[in-house]
């Protein structure tokens, strides 16, 4: 039968000899850099669907308003009388701590009040005297400087300043009543007491006016009832 008689049961056509080049699929990334040989293509990045899509509109995040991102914050009350009671403080803690500052970082001071104290014929040694004024001054240095810290701590709404003032405040009206009171009598007694009635009374109304202040300004240290748990629950302030 002649080669390539369709009823044939064997194909004798002949056929061009391919020689090359083969074809090579292209195996671009996303990117559109073709990997190296042996090198499996990138998977392509997860994309965020689009504003415009349903899916989009739906993962998007909810808008907070300016309100509810201001009822986040801690915010604080303010109070006249915790305001004063600072206010006293800083006074107080300002005189002790330079005069206890002064005492202690100049021995030439503590000098001249001795020899003072020894004018006005104190029943005290030179030495009992000055140990006596030494002490005095890092006493008051000390004090000083926690009127400093609990004065800052009133004005920043911080409990531990309240804490701090009312620790100081109790003793200090104590004292400054139990002062007026001596006062007095030793006058009635005919012994010259100078200034020491007034003094007294200044540090006993001081006191008194910052234990009073911390007492009853209250809201000074209070945060605002939107804030006081901490917590939102993405709703605007009321």
């Amino acid at each position: 039968m002649p080669a390539g008689d369709p009823g044939s049961d064997e194909d004798t056509r002949e056929y061009p000899v391919f020689t090359g080049p083969y074809p090579r699929p292209t195996l671009a990334g996303p990117s559109g850099k073709v990997p190296a040989i042996g090198q499996a293509p990138s998977p392509p990045p997860a994309a965020w669907p689009g504003e415009g899509s349903a899916l989009g509109r739906g993962l998007r995040a909810p808008a907070v308003s300016s309100a509810a991102v201001e009822r986040r914050a801690a915010t604080y009350g303010t109070s006249v009388l915790a305001a004063t009671a600072g206010i006293v403080l800083l006074l107080f803690g300002v005189i002790l701590t330079i005069v206890g500052g002064a005492g202690v970082a100049l021995p030439d001071l503590m000098d001249q009040v001795v020899r003072i104290a020894r004018d006005a014929d104190l029943d005290l040694r030179g030495r009992e005297l000055r140990t006596l004024l030494t002490t005095g001054a890092w006493v008051g240095l000390v004090l000083g400087v926690l009127h400093l810290s609990s004065a800052f701590g009133v004005f920043g709404h911080r409990e531990w300043g309240r804490l701090v003032g009312l620790a100081l405040a109790l003793p200090g009206t104590l004292l400054g009543a139990y002062g007026v009171a001596q006062s007095l009598t030793l006058s009635q007694a005919g012994i010259v007491v100078g200034a020491a009635p007034v003094a007294a009374a200044v540090i006993a109304m001081g006191y008194g006016i910052v234990l009073f202040g911390l007492v009853a300004g209250g809201s000074q240290f209070r945060r605002t009832d939107a804030d006081q748990d901490n917590r939102w629950d993405g709703r605007p302030a009321r």
